[in-house]
């Protein structure tokens, strides 16, 4: 079962990421950051215990965390990691500024998600985007 963080500071949409994901996802199989910092810290701890660290093999980002640029610095920091610079970053956001996006891509994401204004909406769109990365597409070991 695949590994899966999700930073995500909104405590409503990070639930419906976690409710989205396929099938009975296992808990222990899900990693949630609620902070910029609690993923820095979560990457110097990997970087310090890299035999027993469980790596995440797919990483959700919102862009806007505490600040404008808190998930542009998360996408550099996943991708200077030597354990973490291969792993798939999905940017979740609700901007949809061509400016985010862009400078997204530019920092190594490799997926950019608009976020739906509606909840409804906003979970049809999590779980076709869960069911890409996690059912669909390769992920590298």
């Amino acid at each position: 079962m695949s590994l899966v963080a999700i930073a995500e500071n909104d405590p409503e949409d990070r639930k419906l990421l976690v409710q989205s994901l396929p099938g009975k996802w296992p808990s222990d199989s899900i990693v949630e950051f609620k902070s910029e910092k609690e993923v820095a810290e979560f990457l110097t701890q990997l970087t310090q215990q890299p035999k027993s660290a469980k790596l995440p093999d797919l990483f959700i980002i919102d862009l806007n965390m505490e600040s404008a640029d808190s998930g542009h610095r998360l996408v550099e920091l996943i991708r200077k990691n030597d354990l973490t610079e291969s792993r798939p970053i999905v940017i979740c956001s609700s901007s949809s500024r061509k400016k985010d996006i862009r400078k997204s891509y530019e920092n190594g994401a490799n997926s950019f998600v608009a976020k739906e204004e509606k909840r409804e909406e906003k979970k049809k769109q999590f779980k076709k985007m869960f069911s890409y990365w996690l059912r669909v597409s390769t992920l590298p070991e």
